[in-house]
């Protein structure tokens, strides 16, 4: 009896405190992460099921699409030696072709193989990429969907695309080795870039939203000097696509000035190093103040900043579809351009000398 007692206060005492303890959780931060929890077990249930059956008959490559998983040697024969060779951050080396401000062309070439690549402007790259023709035009044999999914090295992606996304950068499987991300004006509705690209290099690069089963890959960590090669490269690739986007736009093409550079480099490195995302500097203070301390003379001064993009062909087109950021682009006062890469921090500061 007088043990029975003791479990009953025991028991009074344990209910006591778990009541104590329920009160005290911070409810409204714990039900998310279960609700993400639940959410990401579902998916993986998910997996086990088969998926609904589309339309997969294949597609007959042609044009640009040629290209994919072809050796270096082959590659010249079609298009030459490369103006210049440019390192990423993704194990990849691009072969950048500068045409003209009319067209832009990087190749991504990874073992001695195509694995990717980045195209804007007038661009023959065949009939599936009608470059500035309306979506309506484009997709005649696929559609965007809302999921794609793909299988990388024995492991499955699924990537998970939000309605704008669908409608502005859309992903669409040509075969299993082959995936085509078109990029939309979202102002014109019109085609302004397309990027070809194996499973293995959406599943580094990840640019939607995506569950997975099995192993998620990483890039390769960089040293600093190989961080100061891909920034380099990253400010020549923004330079070069956007004179092509205001050839596009019939606006003149702009010409490069070192010292705007370096105050774009220090902002970028700025917002890095400290954490923040905004056009004012804590320390730095706005463009204006760089600007004059950089020793730079202007009448007119505009600036451009991007984050999480993960290379420059992206940064470009999220400004391009960005309203204040399109009208800094594409301003016809502007007649010199500095930028400024650290690591993934753009920014483009624009002026008209006195």
């Amino acid at each position: 009896m007088i043990k029975n007692g003791v479990r009953i206060v025991l028991l009074i005492v344990l209910v006591v405190v778990t009541i104590d303890a329920y009160n005290k959780i911070e409810w409204d931060r714990v039900l998310p992460k279960v609700d993400q929890f639940i959410t990401e077990e579902k998916f993986v249930l998910e997996e086990t099921v088969p998926d609904k059956p589309v339309n997969e008959e294949p597609i007959e490559l042609k044009g640009v699409e040629t290209w994919m998983g072809e050796g270096v040697s082959s590659l010249k024969q079609e298009l030459g030696e490369p103006d210049r060779i440019d390192p990423s951050s993704y194990g990849y080396d691009w072969w950048i072709y500068e045409q003209s401000n009319a067209a832009y062309l990087q190749v991504g070439i990874q073992e001695e193989k195509v694995v990717t690549v980045f195209f804007m402007g007038d661009i023959q790259a065949g009939e599936h990429y009608p470059m500035g023709e309306q979506k309506e035009t484009v997709f005649t044999d696929r559609s965007p969907t809302e999921e794609v999914s793909m299988n990388v090295k024995g492991s499955v992606y699924r990537f998970q695309l939000t309605s704008e996304e669908q409608s502005l950068k859309p992903l669409i499987k040509i075969n299993d080795e082959l995936y085509a991300q078109y990029y939309f004006d979202k102002f014109n509705g019109k085609l302004v870039a397309v990027r070809l690209a194996n499973p293995q290099v959406l599943a580094v690069q990840r640019p939607y939203a995506v569950s997975y089963r099995g192993q998620l890959l990483e890039a390769a960590d960089l040293s600093e000097e190989q961080w100061v090669q891909v920034q380099d490269a990253r400010e020549k690739q923004v330079y070069a696509m956007t004179n092509v986007i205001r050839h596009q736009f019939e606006v003149a093409s702009l010409a490069y000035n070192d010292d705007v550079s370096t105050v774009a480099l220090g902002h970028s490195k700025d917002m890095h190093d400290n954490g923040y995302f905004s056009h004012t500097s804590p320390s730095k203070g706005e463009l204006s103040d760089r600007l004059k301390k950089g020793d730079v003379l202007y009448s007119y001064a505009g600036e451009n900043i991007a984050a999480r993009y993960p290379d420059a062909g992206a940064a470009m087109i999220g400004w391009l579809n960005s309203k204040g950021h399109r009208e800094a682009l594409l301003n016809k006062e502007f007649t010199e351009i500095g930028v400024g890469v650290f690591r993934e921090y753009y920014t483009q500061n624009f002026i008209k000398p006195f």
